[in-house]
């Protein structure tokens, strides 16, 4: 079975293509989508600063907000999660939490908190949430923060991937990190290095290896002088990939998208492994995957069919890829 270029040797099964509603106040552009405990998805869009909810048949239930800083406005959603309590979290880009009610019509409450980037977040409990993103250089900063919904404050801050690191202008040009939560584990990858890490939920290290890919590389240090020219730097940004997403399907399978450049074009990877390091499937210029549901295991991407990211293909990993 081939499905605009998912064939049977890619390690997903493609299960069915969605359109998602869209409408003269909403159009899908960077959308980051993370599946609704109650049904369907919710979305974070970056660029358009919006938040949606879709039922499972990719309808438009209802959609919030705008690019500003007011009351349900937002520069830079990163992502939109149910909480154990119904409401819905959003971690926007500059040290902003808003808490929305369950149907996204209200904003019950926003506060500050000292992190610079909010670049993820994921669920850990009732009260938690976890975020990562700097709150200082890249050299000196811890990267996961724990947020108490309780107090409305980060009560917990560690993972420092970038202390000793020899290339802290890298450091401080690509430095982010993504994460997932499994159980009673966080797992972290740090831009734009090869390594993930897992955590306890007290913050403490479990352990630690090197991504089990065959392809990826790492950055060397560029001058000054080649970086300020645009065909030196784009030969730079092309001499290495980076992980751009953390997903952790069901309890033995971690998949990580992978951006690579090939010349000036965007490509994606995934690579998928066990949490012991066991290399599962490394898949070269994939779909561009914008989501998954750890639970039921379904995949997002944006489908490899359409050149706008309104169309969305729903897939499983293969029984051979977990």
């Amino acid at each position: 079975m081939h499905y605009g270029g998912i064939g049977a040797q890619s390690p997903v099964t493609p299960v069915r293509e969605l359109h998602v509603q869209e409408s003269h106040a909403v159009i899908n552009v960077t959308p980051v989508v993370r599946a609704d405990p109650r049904g369907g998805f919710l979305v974070a869009d970056v660029r358009e600063a919006q938040i949606r909810r879709y039922d499972k048949d990719g309808r438009l239930l209802w959609h919030v907000g705008k690019r500003g800083h007011g009351p349900l406005e937002f520069e830079m959603p990163q992502v939109a999660l149910r909480l154990p309590n119904g409401n819905i979290f959003v971690a926007d880009t500059d040290d902003k939490i808003a808490i929305l009610d369950s149907v996204g019509t209200r904003l019950v409450r926003s506060f500050l908190v000292p992190i610079q980037r909010i670049e993820n977040a994921a669920v850990l409990n009732d009260t938690l949430v976890i975020c990562s993103g700097r709150v200082a250089r890249p050299t000196e900063s811890t990267f996961l923060h724990i947020v108490n919904l309780a107090r409305d404050s980060v009560t917990a801050n560690f993972f420092r991937p970038f202390d000793g690191y020899p290339y802290p202008d890298i450091a401080a040009t690509a430095g982010s990190v993504v994460l997932a939560v499994r159980g009673n584990e966080i797992a972290a990858a740090a831009l734009p290095k090869d390594t993930i890490y897992f955590f306890g939920m007290d913050g403490n290290l479990l352990r630690r290896f090197r991504l089990p890919s065959q392809h990826f590389r790492t950055p060397k240090p560029i001058d000054v002088a080649d970086f300020n020219n645009p065909r030196k730097r784009s030969e730079w940004l092309a001499s290495f990939e980076t992980i751009t997403g953390l997903y952790w399907i069901g309890d033995s399978t971690i998949v990580v998208r992978i951006r690579t450049i090939h010349k000036t074009t965007l490509h994606w990877d995934l690579l998928g492994f066990k949490p012991t390091g066991e290399r599962l499937f490394e898949w070269l210029d994939a779909p561009k995957l914008i989501g998954a549901d750890g639970t039921s295991g379904k995949l997002v991407f944006q489908s490899p069919r359409s050149v706008t990211p309104n169309v969305w293909l729903i897939a499983r990993l293969s029984p051979s890829s977990r």
